[in-house]
């Protein structure tokens, strides 16, 4: 009878030091335990289905048989695993699946989007946290995006060949839409309205050829934008979508602005009437041209070569201070 006693002492013993710390796997057998209440299904073909979130459920692995396994970064587990199945109608943000509750073994959790993808999952990790029941080596995935439409598989398996109870707790942010309509109008210029851009929350669209806009952005009050290269930005502020409502009228005006450069720098012009003159740095092609009615002159540089400096005047002159005009489009404008 005492050999009995110590032989069932030194069994405990070693059962509890191996959960203490991170050891050599296990082979797990699970015709070594009966056949499990089943929480999780035993693959993704009959995952249990996660209607809503939140969601928490607690269930075994237990007797379960090992058909999946991922490298997060452990290899060769023979652990058995369970598995769930979650497809959002609408995207979700924040997601959250954490073991971090009463799972009471070395756990590891994956996720598969839409189909099992072995080496490559949506998602994977083995130890983060110390669960509630003080187990070390629990596993938990956050900051997840889930694609409405898509079906997520959260495969709850272990580390080597660990198995037990497990609790998992899926949570997320249900992005829910509405939708910010206008019009945006080009005041002068010759741009094109369908390059333009608008922009709200994160999303962006292009107008149609009438100027006509639709944008699809998440609940919630924004700054409405609108962008054009050589037009002056606009942005109706504090514009409220509420969900699956169009709030219409969000209406953007783009106001063309000239092209302007900076005038040639240390032009010099000789008692012949030969001109040198140096680009300003940083400026676009541009011509200058003054013009008085007595005196015509034009010069230019950047992509127009073929400018010139000339002149024409009667008499013997001495010019002391020119204007220039910035030539665009045939109209004159000052620099």
């Amino acid at each position: 009878m005492k050999k009995g006693i110590i032989f069932i002492l030194v069994l405990m013993f070693t059962v509890s030091w191996a959960f203490a710390e991170k050891g050599a796997p296990i082979q797990y057998d699970p015709a070594d335990y009966p056949a499990p209440v089943r929480q999780g299904g035993e693959t993704v073909d009959d995952a249990t289905v996660i209607g809503s979130l939140p969601y928490n459920d607690a269930g075994t692995t237990v007797g379960y048989v090992d058909d999946y396994d991922e490298v997060c970064p452990y290899t060769g587990s023979t652990s058995p695993d369970v598995v769930y199945s979650y497809t959002p109608t609408v995207d979700v943000i924040n997601g959250f699946v954490s073991l971090c509750g009463d799972t009471d073994y070395d756990s590891k959790l994956y996720i598969y989007e839409n189909t099992v993808t072995p080496g490559a999952p949506f998602d994977c990790v083995d130890d983060v946290c110390t669960s509630a029941l003080g187990q070390s080596y629990v596993s938990e995935i956050t900051d997840l995006t889930f694609t409405g439409g898509n079906t997520y598989y959260f495969v709850v398996d272990g580390y080597g060949g660990a198995s037990g109870n497990y609790e998992i707790d899926v949570t997320g942010d249900m992005s829910v839409y509405g939708t910010i309509e206008g019009t945006v109008t080009l005041d002068g210029g010759s741009g094109d309205v369908e390059e333009a851009v608008v922009g709200a929350g994160g999303e962006t669209t292009n107008p149609a050829a009438d100027g006509t806009y639709s944008l699809e952005v998440m609940v919630g009050t924004y700054d409405v934008v609108a962008t054009l290269g050589g037009y002056e930005t606009d942005t109706v502020v504090d514009v409220v979508v509420t969900e699956g409502n169009i709030t219409s009228g969000v209406d953007l005006t783009l106001t063309y602005v000239p092209a302007t450069t900076d005038p040639p720098e240390n032009l010099m012009v000789t008692e012949l009437g030969y001109a040198t003159w140096e680009e300003p740095v940083g400026s676009e092609p541009a011509e200058f041209r003054y013009d008085d009615g007595v005196i015509t002159a034009q010069l230019g540089f950047g992509a127009n070569p073929s400018s010139v400096l000339g002149g024409a005047h009667p008499n013997n002159a001495v010019i002391d201070e020119v204007t220039w005009y910035l030539t665009s489009n045939a109209a004159h404008t000052e620099a």
